[in-house]
């Protein structure tokens, strides 16, 4: 196999993620979500005691809108519910419902089968320095060091 150009690497993320997103289509079929509505269940499933629409907006790196809007739709279909913050009602965590951690767990449970099919290319070696890499990777995300 020839070596990898290093300009390749976002052209392999995506299709990684790709390959992720495709792991439950059932799932979004079945509750009627998009690869967008996962995406804001995951991060409130690992942020159980809930985000601000502005934290979700910037930790997901998404326009404020679109945010609103998925919020929007998971509200209506119950999987998601605002929770004032103090006696302010205007201002509010969303976090998952019931209906929506079950659906998280669900989902969840699939991601993590499709994470063991990655585990098992990789040598345990390899995963750790993988996981160095992703943490490096995050840490430069964070900072906004891209623009």
């Amino acid at each position: 196999m020839n070596k990898i150009n290093p300009i390749m690497l976002p052209i392999i993320l995506n299709k990684l993620k790709k390959r992720f997103d495709n792991a439950s289509p059932d799932l979004m079929q079945k509750y009627n979500l998009s690869k967008l509505h996962l995406l804001y269940i995951m991060v409130l499933f690992e942020h159980k005691e809930g985000m601000t629409l502005k934290e979700l907006t910037e930790f997901l790196d998404f326009d404020k809108a679109n945010t609103s809007r998925a919020i929007s739709q998971l509200i209506s279909k119950e999987y998601v519910q605002k929770k004032a913050q103090g006696d302010l009602e205007f201002k509010y965590n969303v976090e998952l419902t019931v209906k929506g951690r079950a659906i998280a767990k669900n989902i969840f449970e699939k991601k993590q089968k499709a994470t063991a099919a990655l585990s098992e290319l990789l040598t345990p070696e390899e995963l750790s320095v993988l996981s160095q890499i992703a943490e490096k990777l995050w840490q430069f995300l964070s900072e906004d060091n891209l623009n």
